[in-house]
């Protein structure tokens, strides 16, 4: 099983509009995350300062349930993790939403979303 835990506190800048109608996220200093799988330490990620992240396309309706305030380290590991082209970018946002003491409902909710979208995008 795979396990987050941040090293660093979730430090941004809003960054203005990104296009889509939503706004973007500059980190305004380096967000680092420990990866352990099963127990054993494996990876140490560090997002520089600068990564820009939209801090999860939520849909309007789904903000209702999804307070993104509680879960953007969580988004910034995943949207680094995807423009990485990273192959495990939605075991990595179920970890760090885990870590981030999110509800269980919501972060299966929330992974399976993310899969989706990124099976979409691929497909």
């Amino acid at each position: 099983m795979m396990h987050v835990t941040f090293e660093t506190d979730l430090v941004v800048r809003w960054a203005g509009p990104d296009g889509k109608g939503e706004g973007e996220d500059v980190l305004a200093s380096p967000l680092v995350a420990r990866v352990i799988i099963d127990h054993t330490p494996s990876e140490l990620i560090e997002i520089p300062a600068g990564f820009r992240s939209d801090g999860g396309s939520i849909p309007w309706g789904a903000r209702l349930l999804i307070d993104p305030t509680h879960t953007r380290r969580a988004f910034v590991l995943h949207d680094w993790a995807y423009a990485e082209g990273r192959d495990d970018h939605a075991e990595l946002f179920d970890a760090a939403l885990r870590a981030d003491r999110c509800r269980p409902w919501l972060r299966w909710l929330m992974t399976v979303a993310v899969r989706l979208r990124g099976a979409l995008r691929e497909g």
